[in-house]
């Protein structure tokens, strides 16, 4: 499952898809379902830098060293 952080020093609270809504402390991660990263708000604070996919891109991160060697 992805893994999201949120990068601001205050608590967040990100709206997902079917009325759901997700508390995160400041500069906490949580885990999400992949469905969940579709959420138009959460798309936007991700554009706007508040939040981060960590999980994810450490994996991209990692496959793309290893593509290179």
């Amino acid at each position: 499952m992805p893994k999201i952080k949120n990068k601001l020093f205050q608590p967040l609270v990100v709206l997902l898809e079917g009325d759901k809504t997700l508390h995160v402390q400041s500069r906490e991660e949580f885990e999400v379902d992949r469905k969940d990263l579709e959420s138009a708000h959460l798309q936007a604070l991700m554009k706007r830098g508040d939040i981060a996919v960590v999980e994810e891109d450490r994996k991209r991160e990692s496959e793309s060293r290893a593509r290179h060697r």
